[in-house]
């Protein structure tokens, strides 16, 4: 398992040049459906109250004090889309390369002690857009990157509650090129605008284990990011803004055998966003709601006399998500399942296809239906026994 980790290291250091082409992201801050890991997203769900050995999910950090193993988990998630905007001419087409996640988990030697981390990259992506207007060919060239970077640490309590609080770093770069060449004049004109983001935020997380259910919380206050700005390579004036809040709640129940049902609901006050120097369209609070079932499916086997057993999860998932942008609507259905293709029960494959339309208004109507499909890597390895 150790060569495993080392193999993931350069994993990642290998897909962090990935990037696609997306529109609508161009205008946001993040994608709140590619968060957490591969196997709670199939649910439909961020893993908030997934308390179990299969969970690598970070996004609520008091989840890691269930594991006495190290968890290493990378993930990534390709995706499919149609737009149908009045701005083109025709369906926008396109395909997107999301950044890996990567997420840990990290027993400290202490009793009832864990770490955790992750880095996600919600925002990864370059795009072209060629069109013709008033007799101009204008050429508009966009690059975006916003990461997140997560350190946490939890404590349990005692057997039932456990509590945790974190550090969050958010980064980031744009750079938007406008080419317009005007054909009755036969001039040509360039202009670059360019931005770098950074900010630091503090999230706390709470998870009450009862048995067959779980009760889970997260919490983000709001926090500052900077703005630094240039046109044409001149420094502009640095203006900060308050990424919103964040309020996450979540429920599960498991009979601890081969079921588990999960519900989440999730808010961010997008509404309050102060942004207006660069902010083109109308924001509102984000409201997401979404339930997912996992079933683990046993079929027996029997080979030269004797009896096998093979486990495989299949788990489904819907969520909801109003708001964001003005009029927001989104909805996904998801399907999943994992492979383990080694003899070590400690690694496996998580698999993820995801079918949505999503559809808000700009400055006009705006439309988006998408296909995504995603893999990650699960591994988990006992450095020391906790005292």
């Amino acid at each position: 398992m150790k060569k495993i980790i080392l193999i993931l290291f350069l994993v990642i250091i290998s897909l962090n040049f990935i990037n696609g082409e997306t529109f609508l992201t161009q205008y946001t801050f993040g994608r709140l459906n590619n968060i957490g890991d591969i196997r709670s997203i199939s649910m439909g769900l961020r893993g908030l109250s997934l308390y179990d050995s299969q969970n690598s999910s970070t996004i609520n950090p008091a989840t890691s004090t269930y594991s006495d193993d190290i968890i290493i988990s990378l993930g990534e998630i390709i995706s499919n889309y149609n737009i149908n905007y009045d701005k083109f001419s025709e369906d926008f087409y396109k395909r997107n390369f999301t950044t890996p996640y990567f997420n840990i988990v990290f027993p400290s030697p202490l009793k009832n002690l864990s770490f955790s981390a992750y880095f996600n990259s919600e925002i990864n992506s370059k795009l072209q857009l060629k069109f013709e207007q008033n007799g101009e060919k204008i050429n508009e060239l966009f690059q975006k990157n916003i990461n997140k970077i997560q350190f946490a640490t939890a404590y349990k309590v005692f057997d039932q509650l456990s509590l945790s609080i974190g550090g969050l770093y958010l980064f980031g770069n744009e750079e938007n090129k406008y080419i317009i060449n005007t054909e009755y004049t036969n001039s040509t004109e360039e202009d670059i605008w360019k931005y770098k983001y950074e900010g630091y935020g503090i999230k706390f997380g709470t998870l009450l284990n009862l048995d067959n259910f779980t009760f889970s919380g997260m919490f983000r206050p709001s926090f500052q990011v900077d703005i630094n700005r240039s046109f044409d390579d001149i420094t502009l004036e640095s203006k900060p803004f308050d990424y919103p809040q964040n309020l996450s709640l979540g429920i599960a129940y498991s009979n601890n055998d081969n079921f588990l049902i999960s519900g989440e609901y999730i808010n961010e006050n997008w509404s309050n966003l102060d942004y207006t120097s660069y902010q083109t369209f109308t924001m509102e609070d984000l409201y997401r709601y979404g339930l997912g079932i996992e079933y683990l499916l046993e079929i027996k086997k029997k080979k030269n006399y004797l009896k096998k057993k093979i486990s495989i999860p299949i788990r489904t998932g819907f969520y909801y998500q109003k708001g964001y942008y003005n009029e927001g609507n989104e909805y996904g259905f998801s399907l999943g399942t994992s492979i383990k293709p080694f003899k070590s029960e400690k690694a496996r494959f998580d698999l993820i296809l995801t079918i949505g339309k999503k559809d808000m208004i700009l400055d006009t109507n705006y439309e988006e239906t998408f296909i995504n499909f995603g893999i990650s890597f699960n591994g988990r390895d006992k450095w020391y026994n906790t005292k």
